[in-house]
């Protein structure tokens, strides 16, 4: 084993796979790089040989609060809200997170256009997730929780928590969740620093507390106060996010230029600039501030697509191999766009069945291949939006890399000569305890392995090559030449 641990610091293949994979998660073995190689391999050969990273499972659509710039609840909008009892059945739900463990899954996360935590069952299937050895996250306005159900939280080991607050102060909660009094938000301050204080009391760091804040014309001038907010209350991370306005109902809430170039003021005061990540210290506590060049890009961009056009147009989506939302009926939806296009539903087939279904396996072709301007795409509409695309484009560098080519064909021909040895044994083969990190700079989504993040710069993600092989970037191209020059044959005739 020494043997392989110098050949391998030698030629530094570890501190490569490490720096190739695009989230890496804290219990990592070498059993995790055989599984994402492997799934990169189906991006490659358009074969799929393992299940989603990632699941996002909605557990209802039902929703406490009718926060003032929410798609769905906003009392700005118009129509009818879901139905409260739109609950995912907990017998449905337990086989999915199993079918899921099976297929080696490695995180779920409940999110969703309502509140996780109003799911009458939605402890008895944390439970079942943790038991099942996965990570699981939480997206919550934390309103429904009681002191009994922090401490649960964190006895049961969730991993991670996505605040959504708003505010930094009570006024302003007030403002942006209205129906709400100054007495919510100092009952959801009390819930963080609960769990703030029974973490510190058994020493452990779960769950990680994430506040994301929505930014608007109603509490853009109150960022300090947010950041004030985050280090009170022992916050891990914080993410700020422009309000995404619905025609017919919040465009009331958009920025106007003069307060777009308020709020940059705002932002600069705090040196909270474009850079990828900025860790901003008090004291002894410290706290990350993710994904700014995309807030900062968004707030700025001003055009009737995505501000993102140009990458999701230039890029071969590999979405289909690596993660898969669960909406409360049962339908499973390919990406966080897709729910005009569901590949099937839960109430039918079982989460492996629809995985490897052909519905499934023709979407991940497509989505990798064809112009995102063909019929096909016309119920999802990729160009006007695409909320996958970090994790899309790390995958098309990572399969760019010669490094990854070799590590598919080693993993590849490593299975072939055991057979069908379960993946899980590779950790007992391979019982190597991973080197440090080594230049980690400029690369996306958090790697995380002990307390070490690092993400990529966006302005890379636009400089980012596609596939080199023919089942990629390339062929898409060639597709999209194909498509246009039929638009303008059909104009001329």
């Amino acid at each position: 084993m020494s043997l392989f641990k110098k050949f391998a610091g030698r030629f530094n293949i570890l501190n490569e796979a490490i720096r190739l994979i695009p989230v890496v998660s804290r219990n990592t073995g070498p059993s995790t790089y055989y599984k994402l190689f492997r799934m990169a391999q189906g991006m490659k050969d358009g074969n799929v040989y393992t299940g989603p990273r990632k699941v996002e499972i909605y557990p209802t659509l039902n929703c406490n609060a009718r926060c003032l710039a929410c798609w769905r609840y906003s009392p700005l909008n118009k129509g009818d809200l879901p139905p409260k009892d739109s609950y995912l059945p907990k017998d449905i739900f337990l086989k999915a997170v199993d079918g899921l463990a099976e297929l080696g899954t490695e995180e779920i996360a409940f999110s969703g256009g309502g509140e996780p935590f109003l799911h009458p069952d939605i402890f008895e299937i944390i439970e079942r997730i943790k038991k099942r050895g996965l990570s699981c996250s939480v997206y919550t306005n934390l309103i429904p929780l009681k002191g009994s159900d922090v401490k649960r939280l964190v006895e049961l080991g969730v991993d991670h928590l996505t605040c959504s607050i708003w505010a930094g102060d009570a006024q302003t909660y007030v403002k942006t969740h209205p129906g709400f009094s100054e007495k919510t938000f100092e009952k959801v301050k009390r819930t963080l620093m609960e769990i703030k204080n029974i973490k510190e009391r058994l020493g452990v760091a779960k769950p990680e507390i994430s506040i994301n804040n929505v930014i608007f014309n109603r509490n853009y001038r109150t960022i300090g106060k947010m950041i004030d907010f985050g280090f009170e209350v022992g916050a891990n991370k914080m993410r700020f996010t422009p309000a995404d306005v619905v025609t017919g109902g919040t465009e009331s809430l958009a920025l106007s230029e003069e307060q777009k170039k308020e709020l940059a003021e705002i932002m600069a005061e705090y040196n909270l600039d474009s850079s990828v990540v900025k860790m901003m210290k008090r004291g002894d506590s410290e706290m990350l501030f993710v994904d700014l060049p995309q807030f900062t890009g968004r707030v700025e961009y001003e055009g009737d697509v995505s501000y993102d056009h140009d990458v999701i147009e230039n890029i071969a989506c590999t979405i289909g191999w690596s993660f898969l939302i669960i909406y409360p009926n049962g339908d499973v939806i390919p990406c966080c766009v897709g729910n005009g296009y569901p590949m099937g539903n839960l109430l039918t087939n079982s989460i492996k069945e629809i995985w490897q279904s052909t519905r499934y396996r023709r979407f991940r072709q497509n989505a990798r291949d064809m112009d995102k301007r063909d019929p096909y795409f016309k119920n999802i509409d990729c160009l006007r939006r695409c909320d996958n695309l970090v994790e899309i484009t790390y995958y098309n560098k990572t399969l760019k890399d010669p490094m990854a080519s070799f590590l598919i064909t080693f993993f590849s021909t490593f299975s072939k000569i055991l057979g069908k040895l379960p993946e899980r044994s590779l950790d007992l083969i391979f019982s190597i305890k991973m080197p440090p990190l080594k230049d980690i700079g400029g690369y996306s989504l958090p790697l995380d392995i002990g307390k070490r993040d690092s993400y990529i710069p966006f302005d890379e993600l636009k400089r980012m090559g596609v596939f080199l092989d023919e089942t990629g970037g390339d062929r898409a191209r060639r597709l999209r030449e194909n498509y246009s020059k039929r638009l303008r044959t059909k104009e001329r005739d």
